[in-house]
């Protein structure tokens, strides 16, 4: 039986095929309080079987790939009334404090629609994942391999990074990472939640751009932090490339195209 009672913070994570231990690291890193609703788009319920057991954990299996984005909306829908809510990847593990001091800065700034925190390698690096709004160029020299890059690309490619601002500050962020995003229900469910045309890619880019254009601030908050297993499929995997390519087209034709 599910509580029924009402959360300042619920969450979504959605997965596929993702090894278990991955997935319970992920889980055993969120604070009791949030409430978690798991959208499993694997073949079989197997994780299922795996994670439950836990009261504020809610698990429903989809049997079909939905992608990322259908599979939070769906998980959105799914999750008890909430203030704000948590989208989830499975490889993360959250430090201490960091959402009860997101969801506290949140509180704080009501013209803020969405927040990320600081994401960082297991090794304490930093992962240079804000983003400015992309052009074509933007997007096609990230892929391009390290020793090809000129002086002028790597400016480019640092600056679109945010890496001349730093992220040591808090400050307005144009592209938040979906690896970990609080946002402001009102604010997701106003703007329709993820547009599900992505199947996955740019999905996270296109939800900051709608709650921007909507008037809502998104905005990274380093005194939270949170570790990301972070991993470029997309870079290593052709079908996931071909995914990569049609969902950048999807977003130039919805949002522009600008080339540089």
């Amino acid at each position: 039986m599910y509580k029924s009672q009402h959360y300042t913070c619920s969450a979504s994570l959605v997965l596929f095929n993702n090894p278990p231990q991955m997935v319970m690291e992920a889980l055993k890193s969120i604070p009791s309080s949030v409430q978690i609703t798991i959208v499993d788009n694997s073949p079989q319920p197997d994780l299922g079987r795996i994670i439950v057991g836990s009261a504020d954990l809610r698990y429903h299996h989809t049997g079909s790939n939905l992608g990322y984005g259908k599979g939070h909306n769906l998980g959105v829908a799914l999750s008890p009334p909430a203030e704000y809510h948590l989208i989830l990847n499975p490889d993360i593990s959250c430090h201490p404090d960091t959402v009860d001091r997101l969801v506290t800065f949140i509180a704080q700034h009501p013209a803020i629609g969405l927040v990320g925190p600081r994401l960082i390698y297991p090794d304490g690096t930093p992962q240079y994942l804000n983003r400015r709004h992309p052009t074509v160029s933007d997007i096609v020299m990230r892929r391009f391999p390290a020793p090809l890059l000129t002086h002028k690309m790597r400016q480019r490619i640092h600056k679109h990074e945010m890496q001349d601002i730093g992220y040591d500050t808090t400050c307005d962020v144009d592209c938040i990472s979906g690896a970990f995003m609080l946002c402001r229900r009102a604010a997701f469910e106003q703007i329709g939640g993820f547009d599900e045309r992505y199947f996955m890619y740019f999905e996270d880019v296109d939800l900051c751009c709608a709650l921007r254009k909507s008037g809502w601030r998104t905005v990274y908050y380093p005194d939270a932090v949170v570790t990301h297993h972070w991993k470029r499929a997309s870079a290593k995997q052709l079908r996931l490339t071909f995914v990569h390519i049609q969902s950048m087209l999807y977003f130039f034709n919805k949002w522009g195209w600008k080339w540089r």
